[in-house]
């Protein structure tokens, strides 16, 4: 993988993390990444980075780009390699998505481990609240 193939991964990246999958069917969803494969190659062929940012927005249905770092990616070299090289990037991008997908799922999991941690602990410091008290009443009946 060269420098720019992986800017137009990381530029694609942020511009997938900005599309509302949830408003839309299971049968698009299904096929999602054969019809951005097939925007991305159409909006490619845009005269600008800017131009191909716009269009591509457009034919997702992105009404704004809320990532800045699109426009520091986007550069005539990187438009080319999507241009001619439109799958392996798709590729890399959906990469980066899935490995995206396994960190927050790791991370959802962790945070539930520690959760179920944290009221297992709050239960034994009541339990042993409740010992002491039982213990303290039991001295004091001597």
């Amino acid at each position: 993988m060269n420098e720019n193939q992986e800017k137009a991964a990381k530029l694609l990246y942020l511009i997938w993390h900005q599309i509302d999958f949830d408003s839309m069917s299971r049968t698009r969803l299904m096929g999602i990444w054969d019809e951005f494969l097939g925007k991305v190659k159409s909006a490619s062929y845009s005269p600008t980075g800017e131009d191909f940012i716009e269009q591509l927005s457009r034919k997702m249905g992105i009404s704004a780009l809320k990532d800045t770092a699109i426009l520091e990616l986007i550069s005539p070299d990187v438009l080319q390699e999507i241009r001619e090289h439109t799958r392996a990037v798709i590729l890399l991008t959906r990469g980066i998505v899935e490995e995206h997908k396994k960190q927050y799922k790791l991370n959802e999991e962790r945070k539930a481990s520690r959760q179920k941690a944290q009221a297992l602990l709050e239960e034994s410091d009541k339990d042993f609240e409740e010992l002491l008290k039982e213990t303290k009443g039991e001295k004091e009946d001597d």
